[in-house]
């Protein structure tokens, strides 16, 4: 128990030094090099939009700007239209396939982008490539949370898979405490 916090607590110490750490040691040779940055080496740990790497020091902006997800828009919006295919469903205007269809199609699409887009900014952090839309990292984060939104969806229609798991793995453990009860 004491390496276990002597672990945790040393994590804890290099991870809040390494932004200190961070300052005018740019690969690139950069002066104050603008958000998303030029190089995989991002790091903000002062929220001015300047990468630390490119900082000859700490500098601290008037303004700080951030960047602002949309997350309740996005559930919101995915909730809402999830509930119309729904009652379509339910009306028979549309069957209860078309409607699973139509979100099934909703979270490949938005796997596919997200992952899709993870993978290049991966690329970028750790080979430096240039991606072809400096948007990439905000875009990955509002298509992944569409994601979430529509895998919960997914998650609900197939929870009655997960309920007999839950009762076999508890079964298991009873018939095991039982059995290593009688020895």
């Amino acid at each position: 128990m004491k390496n276990l916090l002597l672990i945790i607590t040393l994590f804890i110490i290099v991870a809040k030094s390494t932004p200190v750490l961070a300052w005018n040691d740019c690969l690139n040779g950069k002066v104050n090099d603008p958000f998303p940055g030029s190089c995989g080496q991002y790091l903000d740990s002062n929220q001015d939009n300047i990468c630390d790497h490119s900082q000859t020091a700490l500098q601290t902006s008037s303004t700080p700007t951030t960047k602002n997800y949309h997350f309740f828009f996005i559930a919101t919006f995915l909730i809402i239209t999830y509930g119309l295919t729904f009652y379509l469903s339910l009306r028979k205007i549309i069957t209860p396939l078309t409607h699973r269809k139509i979100w099934n199609f909703f979270l490949l699409i938005s796997f596919l982008v997200s992952g899709i887009l993870g993978i290049l900014l991966v690329l970028k952090v750790s080979y430096n490539w240039p991606l072809p839309f400096p948007n990439s990292l905000f875009w990955h984060v509002e298509v992944g949370i569409a994601m979430a939104t529509v895998a919960f969806f997914h998650l609900l229609w197939h929870w009655n898979y997960f309920l007999p798991l839950k009762t076999s793995v508890t079964l298991r453990t009873r018939r095991k405490k039982a059995n290593s009860s009688e020895k």
